[in-house]
């Protein structure tokens, strides 16, 4: 479904994911599908899609294991970000 030269998982093609996780791109499909948790305005006014992390996503994504939310964005240009919501924070 995605062709992307991958580093340790992070996503290294020149485009809107650089940068990111390899799973990224499909939880924004998930967002743009509306299938996330929940969203809010943040500080800066940028929406934010939030996804509960569960079994299955751990089960899918193990690098999300100690992950509690994960946050999605997009920019004005069009690029996307994620934040990471750990058990630690």
């Amino acid at each position: 479904m995605y062709n992307y030269t991958l580093e340790h998982g992070i996503i290294r093609n020149p485009g809107r994911y650089e940068g990111e996780m390899y799973y990224i791109p499909v939880y924004w499909d998930m967002v743009l599908n509306g299938c996330h948790d929940s969203e809010y305005i943040d500080d800066n006014d940028n929406l934010i899609a939030v996804f509960h992390i569960g079994r299955d996503d751990i089960k899918s994504y193990p690098e999300l294991s100690d992950t509690l939310k994960l946050e999605l964005w997009q920019s004005d240009n069009g690029f996307i970000y994620s934040n990471h919501v750990t058990l630690g924070e």
